[in-house]
């Protein structure tokens, strides 16, 4: 079922393989095998639901006020002889799950298929409106903002155009440049792909009650960062409840040469403060990468699903074979290669501010990594049910869990896949190469906080964002 292009594991892993092949399904953790029926007593969740073993996607299930998985609920059991394969497979329709929950109107009134408007993930919290610049607390999580109908603070530069429904976009460097200063991504109108990193209430409510939000806080802080997990409630360990979900989108600045049509849109408030005079530019922007990391009580490493645009970019093997569709977003078909060489960085300096690119550049990418066949047919699957939704045109490129949880020697949890990047999130760091490709849990398990010493902030880069706290 894999694509054998594509390492599976690294060395650690192949012990764990060895070890899987005896197991009753899914030894390595109480929380993951069991259907929703077994979880006897189990109180119901307000944020998620348990949902049964390898569960597709369905008509029936795309309900108004759909919810969130509560843990992933895999077996090894399957068609292939591969067991690994078949969690594989179990976790990629998890995967599924997660997106059209987080994709559906959040009004809870409509379901996906027939809905429109913000979604639920838009009303979580973006990074801006917890990081503050000044250190102070942020507003508690159901605290109106200053503008009805837009979640977070909106600048005062922004208020003139502000609407309900619409989104602040913070340019800071992060919301350009891709990880550890990688560069950023044109596409073929020469526009900035803009990024923003979103939490559900479980994070945000744990960063605030922590005093996490500022450098002192971080400082002050006692103990090891430990987000809350989610449980389907199964080990009587930690409740049934939604644990910490943190979400990174991509987005592309939507012409007239695009179709609004096949994208997820929002007016979004692109707003400028890196320097004087802030500005604050209304741009419809179009959903084109969606990353989610969801801690579970089966993998404290967190489960890593990402999807992105089916028209995003070709693989690799469909330049070679010429096998292409006439447009994409980050690929010209009809240039030739010597002058728009794949997976090349603009020359500097960059600057959002600075639109269309300067000499005309559009990035130029491919996938190096082709989606494993599983994936593949699980979109295929999935994108049947949405066919009348624009989520039709949205694709699982893969979803990364630890095969190994509890390992004492790999802190990691021997990841499966090894490498998983997102074309438009982690474009320049595709590959499979240690230590420098994309590799979701790797990658975060060296972030850290800001207190003194740095002590590792639980696998994500939030903390790394907080400010000191200006009185």
């Amino acid at each position: 079922m894999r694509n054998k292009k594509t390492h599976w594991l690294p060395p650690i892993g192949l012990l764990v393989l060895v070890a899987l092949l005896g197991w009753s399904p899914w030894s390595l953790s109480p929380s993951v095998g069991q259907p929703a029926s077994s979880v006897a007593g189990a109180p119901p969740s307000p944020e998620c639901k348990n949902y049964d073993k390898n569960q597709a996607i369905a008509a029936d299930l795309l309900v108004p006020g759909m919810k969130l998985p509560c843990a992933p609920s895999v077996t090894g059991g399957g068609a292939s002889n591969d067991p690994l394969d078949n969690l594989q497979h179990g976790f990629d329709l998890y995967s599924w799950l997660t997106f059209v929950a987080l994709n559906s109107p959040a009004d809870g009134k409509t379901s996906i298929l027939n809905g429109s408007g913000p979604t639920v993930w838009q009303n979580y919290k973006q990074l801006a409106d917890v990081m503050l610049e000044n250190g102070h607390e942020p507003k508690r999580w159901d605290a109106p903002g200053n503008v009805p109908g837009i979640r977070g603070e909106v600048p005062p530069e922004c208020l003139k155009d502000a609407r309900p429904g619409m989104m602040v976009v913070h340019i800071e460097e992060e919301a350009f440049d891709q990880p550890f200063k990688s560069g950023p991504l044109l596409d073929q109108n020469g526009n900035y792909a803009l990024f923003d990193i979103l939490m559900n209430q479980q994070m945000f409510d744990y960063i605030r009650s922590n005093r996490l939000y500022n450098v002192q806080g971080q400082r002050a802080f006692a103990g090891a960062i430990d987000f809350p997990r989610g449980s389907d409630g199964a080990s009587k360990k930690f409740p049934m409840g939604l644990g910490a979900v943190m979400v990174k989108v991509s987005w592309k600045v939507l012409t007239g040469k695009d179709d609004p049509k096949e994208f997820h849109t929002i007016q979004g408030l692109v707003y400028d403060n890196r320097q004087t005079p802030a500005t604050c530019t209304v741009r419809p922007l179009g959903l084109i990468g969606f990353h989610v990391g969801h801690k579970t009580e089966f993998a404290p490493q967190w489960v890593w699903t990402t999807f992105e645009h089916f028209r995003n970019v070709p693989t690799q093997a469909e330049v070679d074979a010429k096998h292409l569709l006439p447009r994409y977003n980050f690929y010209d078909p009809d240039c030739d290669v010597a002058k728009c060489p794949v997976n090349q960085t603009p020359a500097r300096p960059w600057d959002p501010r600075t639109q269309p690119f300067a000499a005309g550049f559009k990035s130029q990418i491919a996938r190096v990594i082709p989606q494993m066949d599983d994936a593949i047919k699980i979109n295929t699957a999935a994108q049947g049910v949405l066919t009348n939704t624009v989520w039709k045109n949205y694709m699982l490129v893969s979803t990364q869990w630890p095969t190994n949880a509890g390992s004492t020697t790999d802190f990691t949890g021997a990841p499966a896949p090894t490498y998983l990047p997102n074309a438009t999130l982690e474009t320049f760091s595709q590959g499979e190469v240690p230590l420098a490709s994309s590799s979701c849990i790797a990658c975060h398990n060296n972030a850290t906080t800001r207190g003194l010493p740095a002590a590792a902030s639980d696998f994500t880069y939030i903390l790394e964002k907080a400010h000191m706290l200006v009185r």
